[in-house]
């Protein structure tokens, strides 16, 4: 996946500022796809220039003029493409799985450290998580919901049963090392 199909996945339903993308951006893909502000405005740039998005700019009082982006046949049609190839998953870069095997060289006690860290952000992350899942899904999504919903769903889903599997991997970790 690139940052490109991200931003116009968040355009299929309705133009937006490059300030409500990086928003919705934190809210959302962020989860799962991580940009920065300036990536997100040189993407939009990049896919302007291809076509991909139009632009059109609002005048606002007192203010410079707010680009609006909107989704283009291109665009769409580029999106189409990308999204019924197969998917082809990067390996993953864990930091912490590396610093475990240095255990050895540096002792338990500063990988400890970090893995309660760990530990930590996963509980604030299934905490927020739990709490979209609250204010959003009060009961599963049915067949008969809508599409948005179900995927949205499924999405959420994904980031907390896989929080819950880190948090067990961590639990696990953190009573081998202090056990010795």
């Amino acid at each position: 996946m690139s940052l490109k199909h991200a931003i116009l996945s968040l355009l299929v339903e309705s133009e937006r500022s490059g300030y409500d993308l990086t928003k919705n951006f934190e809210s959302s893909v962020a989860f799962y796809w991580s940009a920065s502000h300036q990536q997100i405005y040189k993407t939009l740039g990049d896919m302007h220039d291809k076509n991909w998005v139009s632009l059109k700019h609002q005048a606002q009082s007192g203010k410079p003029d707010k680009k609006i982006y909107s989704l283009t046949d291109d665009g769409a049609a580029e999106l189409k493409r990308w999204a019924v190839e197969p998917v082809k998953q990067a390996a993953p870069k864990n930091q912490l799985l590396i610093k475990l095997m240095l255990a050895r060289l540096v002792g338990t006690e500063p990988i400890l450290e970090q893995l309660n860290g760990e530990l930590k952000r996963v509980y604030k992350e299934i905490a927020t998580y739990s709490k979209i899942e609250k204010q959003y899904f009060s009961s599963k999504p049915s067949h008969d919901t809508h599409l948005k919903n179900v995927t949205s769903y499924l999405t959420l889903r994904n980031g907390l049963l896989s929080a819950h599997a880190e948090l067990d991997w961590l639990h696990e970790a953190i009573e081998m090392l202090e056990n010795k």
